[in-house]
């Protein structure tokens, strides 16, 4: 398995914060997530209880942006998922367009 201290960018330093955090290789590195990481598994949008949940499905429409204010924008657009069509708006995620 190849070394960390063979990466382009990888001094002393940064291989000392690796070691604290015990990551020794590249495999231990790709592996690694930080503490507060959140995994997200494709489910049923019937069964979504929380509002940050991974569902499987496409959009099926134009994605409308407006600007409601300076500093508020809207993104809006239909979404397609198991013969379900979801209206979505989210609110100062212009970039996402």
């Amino acid at each position: 398995m190849k070394s960390l201290e063979n990466l382009k960018g990888v001094g002393p330093k940064t291989l000392e914060h690796l070691n604290k955090l015990k990551i020794s290789n590249i495999k231990d590195l790709l592996e690694y997530y930080p503490y507060r990481y959140d995994f997200f598994y494709p489910q049923d949008y019937k069964s979504a209880t929380e509002v940050s949940k991974c569902i499987v499905g496409r959009i099926s429409s134009n994605i409308g942006l407006s600007f409601i204010k300076k500093n508020l924008n809207r993104l809006s657009f239909k979404f397609m998922t198991n013969n379900a069509l979801i209206n979505v708006v989210i609110f100062n995620r212009a970039f996402l367009k």
